[in-house]
């Protein structure tokens, strides 16, 4: 799995506080910075979600080098996945449903490491603002 940082100007909190909501078409999950101001980042439209927590999550693929600070510390960032095999997974179910559908060609699979959960969504884009 290959995975790089997509936001690298917001850094989650080590105690984010995270919030996630959703419905039919967007996701929105709030959290705290390293400076505990609170963003909220919206996916949409979004075509997948999954929670897992932390300690039955393969944590070890998330370590990149461009997160690992000048002290050998890990920092959370909103992270993309640019090899997925959920994508992949999701796209072979969307051809046997429909030949023709394409728009999983526009989604991105995005992770996002919070305290006690991994989230991740595949999703076309996401905003972020300061809450």
């Amino acid at each position: 799995m290959n995975v790089k940082i997509a936001m690298s100007n917001v850094q989650i909190h080590e105690t984010p506080l995270e919030e996630i909501n959703f419905d039919s078409n967007t996701i929105v999950v709030t959290f705290d910075d390293n400076n505990e101001k609170r963003w909220k980042l919206t996916f949409s439209p979004y075509q997948a979600i999954k929670t897992t927590t932390k300690d039955c999550y393969p944590f070890s693929n998330l370590v990149i080098k461009d997160a690992i600070d000048e002290i050998g510390i890990y920092r959370s960032y909103l992270l993309e996945v640019t090899d997925s095999q959920w994508k992949k997974s999701l796209y072979d179910e969307l051809k046997l449903n429909d030949s023709n559908a394409t728009f999983l060609d526009k989604s991105n699979h995005y992770i996002l490491p919070f305290q006690d959960i991994v989230l991740e969504i595949i999703a076309w884009d996401y905003h972020l603002e300061e809450v």
